[in-house]
């Protein structure tokens, strides 16, 4: 059995919502030897003018002045890294442990591995770890509510499996979560 999700998600760094977006990047606002890291790590793309991959922004201490607002998107690239971490599925299972300020769980099922991780709030998405088969993506997501972080399960769903889950109790989806997540291997 291939390692490739495991290994890819244990060495990914970068914010998982933010994957595919680059940022227009005013070096002239960044100290030099940012920019020499950055370019070093290949961060940096030269476009028009040089921008910087949005997944791994904040990992740079950057003034919030020397980043453009708005990203510029490249599909390809967010598809690609998002087939390096989890396996194709019929669906996508989030689920989110004490996602809120009051430590309740919730979860979601969408049809793409990209709608799993769309929330109505600002949120940072880092995987840990994953399933060598890639059915299973743990990672870490933390807003406002949860700052220092909660534990977030993305499980990919054959087809029988979103049609069960879809009409179970919130606690037969609980429980299919943590069997299913039980054999990956966690480093807390």
């Amino acid at each position: 059995m291939s390692k490739k999700y495991k290994k890819n998600a244990e060495m990914y760094r970068g914010n998982l919502r933010e994957a595919g977006a680059y940022y227009y990047l005013d070096t002239e606002n960044v100290q030099p030897e940012i920019v020499q890291k950055m370019l070093d790590d290949g961060v940096i793309v030269e476009d028009e003018r040089p921008a910087i991959r949005g997944d791994v922004v904040d990992l740079y201490g950057l003034d919030p002045d020397a980043v453009d607002s708005y990203p510029y998107y490249d599909e390809e690239e967010e598809q690609e890294i998002y087939g390096s971490l989890m396996a194709p599925a019929s669906a996508y299972l989030a689920y989110l442990y004490h996602a809120r300020w009051d430590g309740l769980d919730g979860y979601l099922i969408k049809p793409t591995f990209a709608q799993a991780l769309q929330r109505s709030y600002e949120s940072c998405i880092r995987p840990r770890t994953a399933s060598e088969d890639g059915k299973v993506l743990i990672c870490t997501e933390s807003s406002h509510d949860v700052p220092g972080g909660s534990r977030l399960v993305i499980i990919g769903l054959t087809q029988e499996e979103e049609d069960e889950l879809r009409v179970a109790e919130f606690d037969e989806v609980k429980d299919f979560v943590e069997l299913t997540a039980e054999s990956v291997k966690e480093d807390e």
